[in-house]
């Protein structure tokens, strides 16, 4: 599972590069563009990500790391996605076991949207 942070605004079923309420993303393998039927309960997400900080054990004392990625300006979701795979299979192949949240914000050619 993946998991984003994105403030964009949804119209007609979709993301859009203006701000928005917050939505918490649980994003499965199999996808490649986040939807906003991704959005997960803030807390149920949050359980999720410190789950898999932890290295996903379940031993919720655990201390782990959480790796937040932040997108630079003007990003599409989809390639905000891909880079946040090849992230965290990168990290993970020189042994990190935390997790890894993406930030998405819109920008919408307005570096201060």
């Amino acid at each position: 599972m993946d998991y984003m942070l994105t403030v964009r605004r949804v119209r007609g079923g979709a993301f859009i590069a203006e701000p928005g309420p917050a939505k918490y993303l649980a994003l499965p393998e199999d996808t490649t563009q986040p939807r906003p039927d991704h959005a997960t309960p803030r807390r149920a997400w949050l359980d999720a990500v410190l789950r898999d900080a932890a290295g996903g054990g379940q031993d919720a004392d655990r201390e782990g790391d959480i790796l937040f990625y932040v997108h630079g300006f003007n990003t599409p979701q989809a390639t905000v996605l891909a880079r946040h795979r090849l992230i965290r299979q990168a990290l993970g192949r020189q042994g990190y076991t935390g997790a890894v949240v993406s930030f998405d914000w819109p920008a919408a050619n307005v570096a201060l949207n």
